[in-house]
């Protein structure tokens, strides 16, 4: 791990990292902990591992998940400690970057036998960064509760929530390239985060940071869009004196095919609504958070100019109402202007030739014919928005659907027609 030539030391966490995902081996290893985690730590800090960190850290952690409860919370604060301080690390790095005048991106140069590691981008240090704290939570719904009764990933997210939300504030001033890189690696982090937490049965661990989330993942949101950002805050008002203090931040791109950082956000979004949905209060706090960004997304995107010109992005919103109903029914049933908006966006999304809108507004509207009740989807309003829907399933399958999603756009046509009866029809 010490070696001073990169590849080695990257070959060495590759193997500690297969050594540790054997259970025999893990379990030889278990006496030697205490030993192993300084070296493995050291080697953390060294630039030379370059991606092979992830490696490194996956290794750790699916050895410490083996101890006992009473042995696992120091070894686990140790490593977060670690993490957060280069989470900081990064943060300086990226304020300095900030700071400084453009500059030319450098030619990415492979490592040299006998040479040094080629220096890191900035991006690439922050980015890194949020990588392994993803790194240490992804494997941590496996560890036995912690002597005071609290998660693992509380206790590792509890470490570094302050130095990941500076290093978020701080790389909204990057360059858009740099900064988009970052900004999707903290989406992947908190949708990790959510889910390994949530894999227990009770309440959530992290319900008390669901704003704080939201907050986050909305600043993203409105980082990443690929036109104006959306107006309306992406967290409910009356919880946006929850964490730290927001900053501005610049408009990006949704560069790539899956939206860029905005589709990631809206699909980290998707899992807290999976995630939270299930707690009692759910209703009252996701549903003023879905209205607000019904708002600010949903109704832009009616327009099918806006939805043809991103519609990877409708596909993921469509998605997230579709976990919505799943698992926070009320949050979307409940709220008319929210509905009338999923519809209505629902209807133009199946006339776009797009196969991921066309699925995603399929099993949406499955979802709301078969579950919303008279009181939720009033006789009046479904007369109303039915032909403009039906005739859109029916263009799907006559022009544009792809043969593979045919079931599923007559799944949604039967539900449809089920629900509004022969006049509708």
């Amino acid at each position: 791990l010490h070696d001073p030539l990169p590849s080695v030391a990257q070959e060495a966490s590759t193997a500690l990292w297969s050594l540790c995902s054997d259970g025999g081996c893990a379990a030889a290893l278990l006496p030697h902990v205490p030993s192993l985690l300084p070296h493995a730590l050291a080697a953390l800090r060294a630039p030379a591992l370059g991606r092979a960190a992830e490696a490194l850290v996956h290794a750790l952690v699916r050895l410490l998940v083996r101890l006992p409860s009473a042995d696992l919370a120091a070894p686990l604060a140790t490593l977060s400690a670690a993490i957060a301080e280069q989470l900081a690390s990064a943060r300086d790095a990226a304020a300095a970057s900030a700071a400084s005048p453009p500059r030319t991106p450098p030619r990415k140069q492979p490592n040299r036998p006998g040479g040094a590691a080629p220096a890191a981008d900035v991006e690439s240090v922050a980015a890194g960064a949020a990588r392994r704290l993803r790194a240490a939570i992804k494997f941590l719904d496996a560890a036995p509760p912690l002597p005071d009764g609290s998660h693992a990933v509380v206790c590792v997210l509890g470490e570094c929530w302050g130095p990941l939300e500076a290093l978020r504030q701080t790389a909204a001033a990057l360059p858009a390239a740099e900064a988009e890189e970052v900004r999707l690696e903290l989406c992947a982090t908190y949708e990790s985060a959510v889910r390994a937490a949530g894999r227990g049965e009770g309440s959530h661990p992290l319900a008390p940071l669901l704003s704080q989330l939201a907050a986050a993942l909305g600043d993203i949101l409105r980082a990443g869009w690929p036109a104006a950002p959306p107006s309306p805050a992406a967290a409910p008002t009356a919880e946006r004196t929850f964490g730290t203090p927001r900053t501005r931040t610049t408009t990006g791109a949704a560069g790539g095919p899956d939206g860029g950082s905005a589709g990631a956000a809206l699909r980290a979004y998707a899992t807290l609504f999976e995630q939270f949905g299930r707690l009692p209060e759910a209703a009252g706090r996701l549903g003023p958070l879905l209205e607000e960004l019904s708002a600010a997304i949903g109704q832009p995107l009616c327009d099918g100019t806006r939805l043809a010109a991103t519609p990877e992005l409708g596909a993921h919103w469509l998605e997230l109402l579709h976990r919505a109903a799943i698992f926070c029914a009320p949050a979307l049933l409940d709220r008319p202007a929210v509905l009338a908006t999923a519809l209505h966006l629902a209807a133009a999304a199946l006339r776009l030739p797009n196969r991921e809108t066309i699925r995603s507004a399929c099993v949406l509207l499955s979802r709301i014919a078969s579950t919303a009740d008279d009181a939720q989807l009033p006789p009046a309003t479904l007369a109303t928005l039915a032909p403009a829907l039906i005739a859109a399933l029916v263009a799907a399958v006559a022009t544009h659907a792809p043969p593979e999603l045919l079931p599923r756009v007559a799944d949604a046509l039967r539900a449809l027609l089920e629900r509004c009866g022969a006049a509708a029809a």
